[in-house]
Formats: C-alpha cells, structure tokens, sequence
C-alpha cells in the first residue's frame, strides 16, 4: 500500500509485503515530519500496530550537520 504523496509532503509512506514501513524523509524539518507522520497515524492507526519502521534518508537534499 502507498499514501497519498504530495509534493509538500515531509516524507513519503510506503508498506511492503511484508508489514514494513518505510519512511522517506524528504526535508530536514523535525517538526513536519512528526505532524506528517501522526496525521497518516490517525487516518490509518491498525496499520502501525505492529510494523517495523524503515527510515528511508537517500531522498534529503542534505544531511545536517548535526
């Protein structure tokens, strides 16, 4: 399954097969990606019950420095 994706989006939701989730985060903004990913939360929370997370960081434009 894939979520919608907006282009404003912090980062992009996708399952696998397999009941993984890989996030990819697409701005280094802390706070966006927490209001993003709690809003896909409380659309679809039985989905989150019991997967694993992958942090997907390829996609950022940069890494922080810190």
């Amino acid at each position: 399954m894939n979520a919608r994706m907006d282009a404003n989006d912090a980062c992009d939701l996708r399952f696998g097969q397999v009941g993984i989730a890989c996030v990819r985060v697409r701005r280094v903004d802390a706070a966006a990606l927490c209001d993003e990913l709690e809003r896909r939360m409380r659309a679809a929370p039985q989905m989150f019950a019991r997967a694993a997370v992958v942090l997907d960081l390829s996609h950022l434009p940069a890494l922080p420095d810190d």
